[in-house]
């Protein structure tokens, strides 16, 4: 059973990345995010906010549509690879390692995306706060991926909430993943704008 520890949260890093999220009902991300398509039906899904988990499900569907997205780049080297400061100035700086340049504005382009939306809450299961960010980095295939779509070690993940402090009724995974295995399809639709 493949599963992904997928980040949910108002602020993020990376700018421009406004998501139609709620945890317990569906989780949203587009083709410039790595791992976008590698997603499927019938996959366990993980969500937290970047500090705790905060419940898990199985993805029932995948909506597909297309979207108008607002992206930025680099001013210096033209690559989409800037994030947003907080606290540091200049506001803006660039992630390719052969750039790294620092700017007070960042450019933006429209560009056409494809857009995914699944599904889950049938198989919901609550668990704020059972693990915390380091368990759950530790418990990725690449434990050092930054990235929001990040695959798990699923036994290793299912073992670490079988024994955590609040028991979870993990049978609700198992009983959705072959629900789901029934026949679901991904359906397709066109969206005009992009959060």
């Amino acid at each position: 059973m493949a599963a992904w520890l997928m980040l949910t949260k108002d602020g993020s890093k990376r700018i421009g990345e406004g998501y139609d999220d709620s945890p317990a009902t569906h989780y949203s991300w587009d083709n410039t995010v790595p791992n976008h398509a590698t997603v499927r039906v019938g996959d366990v899904i993980a969500l937290w906010d970047a500090t705790k988990l905060l419940g898990l499900s199985v993805i029932e569907d995948i909506t597909l549509g297309q979207a108008e997205k607002k992206t930025p780049y680099c001013l210096k080297c033209g690559k989409a690879d800037v994030a947003e400061r907080k606290k540091k100035m200049p506001r803006f700086v660039c992630w390719n390692s052969e750039c790294k340049h620092e700017s007070e504005t960042a450019g933006w382009k429209d560009k056409t995306v494809v857009t995914y939306r699944s599904r889950h809450e049938a198989g919901w299961i609550p668990a704020r706060g059972t693990l915390m960010a380091p368990e759950l980095r530790a418990l990725c295939v690449k434990p050092k991926s930054q990235n929001s779509l990040r695959e798990l070690r699923w036994p290793d993940f299912q073992q670490a909430l079988a024994y955590g402090s609040v028991p979870l009724p993990l049978g609700i995974i198992d009983t959705a993943h072959d629900t789901v295995q029934g026949g679901h399809s991904t359906a397709t639709i066109r969206v005009r704008g992009f959060p």
